[in-house]
């Protein structure tokens, strides 16, 4: 190996260096798990899918599989190994070498890369996949892997089935099957130092897209447009997924909880709600603001945007450590209500009974926020309380279809504000406030 590669290699090798810090946290909770067993874990990477013909959707890894591993190629396989004492072998199973399918598709990393720059005790091409996994499951009491993914399930039974052969020479299946996904996600749900620093730039790239496009919106575009201005910022920057299909709703459209952007023209004194956050590096970000298309709220939507953005307020007051995960809900909850009595939008004066009676639901339907990570709705418990690095949404709306019940000038009024928060010791961090929420500024930057 010359000087300068390796030199890259050790580069590389930096960059694997907190993949394998998780790997080694995830033996030391199976380990304890099994008391000292012997056991193998098992994850798969994913594998491409068909769009149509010969055409494949692009393709994403499998969010545990990367947040061990660092390794984005499909069909690839982790398996980890412990005698019960000893950390043991983490081995990579991928696909080889093969000059004329690179031609086609890219470079493929194969064993020796895999193994020197990702930092596995061994690695071996997808052929040998039945034998390694085989000869780990015979000296294993446990074996840990996603249980609720049927095809997944389907491996294991096969592979513990070419063990049930060797019974006679001793040989007996694992005692003792586990989910791995609920092991790793109770890890995942706490954000090391590198994930939150990525989060914050995803944070941030979404920010100046949502700028953009409270700045560029004016009567006479379509939704589509605005999409694509936040597309281009996204790209520009270096995010180049979205976390999840962007929301753009003009008008009633807004009153869609998961409308995609279509052809409709924006319109003088309506408003648009935008929700969107791009992927960066594998993490997600997730906005949402509300704005008046022309730069002005209505006295309608003014009310309104008032009452979602105290409820924000109000929830995220109760973001702390120590604080159940259901507190920002019922914060929220219980602001909504109280203001849309108050507004005469709700026909009764007990906000115990409203709750009770769930009847504010007819405006607003959803939860105030969930788990943000490599995914956009994250892995997590929700029955459990906030702990430091955790990192969530907090998204209240308040939606107005028609109805008879309801005065005419607030039909089709549709706001959510949602930004992205960190947990902390003493209390929480929004990392997407770059993007303004007080009504002032709002208008401010959408009338430029």
């Amino acid at each position: 190996m010359t000087s300068k590669n390796k030199m890259l290699s050790e580069i590389n090798s930096d960059n694997y260096k907190k993949f394998k810090k998780r790997r080694i946290n995830l033996k030391k909770n199976l380990l304890q798990i099994t008391a000292g067993k012997p056991f193998t874990a098992i994850l798969y990477s994913g594998h491409e899918t068909i769009r149509n013909g010969d055409v494949s959707y692009p393709f994403r890894c499998n969010s545990n599989f990367y947040y061990l591993t660092g390794f984005k190629e499909p069909n690839a396989w982790l398996i980890i190994f412990s005698d019960g004492k000893r950390l043991n072998e983490d081995i990579l199973i991928s696909k080889k070498k093969d000059k004329t399918k690179e031609l086609w598709d890219g470079t493929i990393i194969g064993q020796r890369k895999a193994k020197i720059n990702y930092l596995f005790d061994k690695a071996y091409s997808t052929e040998a996949i039945d034998q390694i996994v085989t000869s780990k499951l015979e000296e294993s009491q446990c074996v840990f892997f996603p249980i609720a993914e049927r095809s997944f399930s389907q491996k294991i039974t096969r592979w513990l089935s070419l063990l049930t052969g060797k019974k006679r020479m001793g040989v007996d299946n694992p005692g003792h099957l586990g989910d791995l996904s609920r092991v790793i996600e109770d890890q995942r749900v706490i954000k090391d130092t590198h994930e939150l620093k990525l989060m914050k730039k995803a944070a941030c790239i979404s920010a100046v897209a949502h700028r953009e496009a409270m700045k560029i919106s004016r009567p006479g575009l379509k939704e589509l447009d605005i999409e694509t201005a936040l597309l281009q910022v996204f790209r520009n920057n270096g995010a180049y997924d979205v976390a999840y299909p962007s929301i753009v709703a003009s008008g009633a459209n807004a009153c869609i909880l998961h409308h995609r952007a279509s052809s409709r023209i924006l319109q003088k004194n309506e408003l648009l709600l935008i929700d969107a956050g791009c992927e960066f590096n594998g993490y997600a970000s997730d906005i949402t603001r509300t704005f008046p298309i022309s730069g002005k709220f209505t006295k309608p939507q003014k009310l309104i945007y008032e009452i979602v953005l105290l409820a924000q307020k109000e929830a995220i007051k109760k973001i702390k450590l120590g604080e159940k995960y259901n507190a920002p809900h019922e914060a929220a909850v219980r602001s909504i209500t109280q203001s849309l009595i108050s507004a005469g939008l709700i026909k009764k004066s007990s906000v115990d009974e409203v709750i009770e009676k769930q009847d504010y639901k007819k405006f607003y339907m959803h939860r105030t926020g969930h788990w943000l990570g490599l995914d956009v709705h994250d892995v997590g418990s929700y029955n459990t309380k906030f702990k430091k690095n955790m990192v969530l949404t907090v998204e209240p709306g308040v939606y107005i279809r028609p109805s008879k019940d309801i005065p005419r000038e607030f039909w089709n009024i549709g706001i959510r504000i949602e930004d992205d928060v960190i947990v902390k010791e003493r209390e929480c961090e929004l990392i997407s406030r770059e993007v303004p929420v007080e009504l002032d500024e709002v208008e401010k930057l959408s009338s430029l």
